[in-house]
């Protein structure tokens, strides 16, 4: 199709795209002050209760979970508003939607630089960057990527139940390690599970390689927690970061955490043992009083995907006699 023609396509239906965009803001800006006014009227009990309670049971960040709190009201106003007036907005979007696809029966011209801005955007749902997780230490996660020294990525795959730290505890019963399962480039073969493009780690199609996996321990990992730069390392007087989320189970984990590494530093010195320094699958060295697994925290996939990808990851743990490939 010639640009030009594309540029009168474009044109035919920017009114439609325009209303509907202008319809769903304003209803945005409704539904945002319906969703203020319900967390700000919430009894301090049920506040309380629910971010104070609900964080130290599930070893969430409490700010997090105000946030989820105003997002769950924001989601409840907004389909609300959709329905008033016998769902009048509703059937206006739809009405705009419809005249927007009669309007463009002619196949769209691809352009590059939109496609980008449009990843750009999706990205927002599927990735956390670095800044966003480390900056604030956020407690591990499945999803969280690793990059090891040699370039190659890893991926964090355990079940959230079993990274969580609830109530105070500072140790978990049921996992000690946890599998970090190989990101590779390409498009998905064999055993594998594509993932969504666009990540800041990498910018083109990869997949998780399900044969190859890390057994990591989790207190290795969760260094990379107190550390801004997402680095699983250890300083010796290390003392916990104050921007790291001040939650019961989390302070009680950097002290039990903090006294092994401290004796680990004591025995080592400035000579690598790999003795001392082995983990799981990883051996650590040690220089100028600083202990490293060479695992920097890179990037989150988020919850949604994430679950998607430990659930094929799960199928593959439960089978691994099968020879043959997995549907993704």
């Amino acid at each position: 199709m010639p640009r030009f023609v594309d540029e009168l396509r474009l044109t035919s239906i920017a009114r439609h795209l325009i209303d509907a965009r202008k319809r769903v803001l304003d209803l945005a800006q409704s539904a945002h002050e319906d969703a203020v006014r319900e967390v700000r009227e919430l009894e301090l009990r049920t506040l309380e209760d629910v971010v104070i309670g609900a964080s130290r049971d599930e070893g969430i960040f409490e700010a997090d979970t105000l946030i989820r709190v105003l997002m769950i009201e924001y989601r409840h106003a907004f389909r609300t508003r959709f329905l008033e007036d016998d769902h009048r907005v509703l059937d206006e979007l739809l009405a705009d939607f419809e005249a927007a696809r009669r309007g463009a029966p002619l196949k769209r011209v691809q352009d590059v630089a939109s496609g980008k801005r449009a990843e750009r955007l999706m990205n927002k749902e599927r990735y956390a960057d670095a800044g966003i997780i480390n900056r604030p230490g956020l407690p591990l996660a499945c999803g969280d990527i690793f990059r090891r020294l040699d370039g190659t990525l890893w991926m964090l795959l355990e079940q959230s139940c079993d990274l969580q730290l609830r109530d105070g505890e500072d140790t978990r019963e049921e996992i000690t390690h946890a599998q970090l399962v190989s990101i590779e480039p390409g498009r998905p073969v064999g055993r594998s599970h594509g993932l969504p493009p666009q990540a800041a780690a990498f910018g083109h199609p990869h997949f998780l390689a399900l044969k190859r996996r890390l057994a990591v321990p989790l207190d290795i990992l969760e260094l990379c927690v107190f550390r801004h730069d997402g680095e699983c390392a250890w300083a010796a007087g290390t003392q916990q970061p104050q921007t790291v989320p001040q939650t019961p189970g989390l302070e009680r984990r950097f002290m039990s955490i903090q006294a092994r590494m401290e004796g680990v530093a004591r025995k080592v010195g400035d000579i690598a043992d790999e003795h001392l320094l082995r983990a799981g699958d990883l051996t650590g060295t040690s220089q100028d009083g600083v202990l490293r697994w060479g695992l920097r925290r890179v990037e989150r996939l988020e919850e949604a995907q994430a679950t998607a990808a430990l659930g094929v990851a799960m199928a593959d743990r439960a089978r691994p006699g099968l020879g043959a490939d997995f549907p993704t």
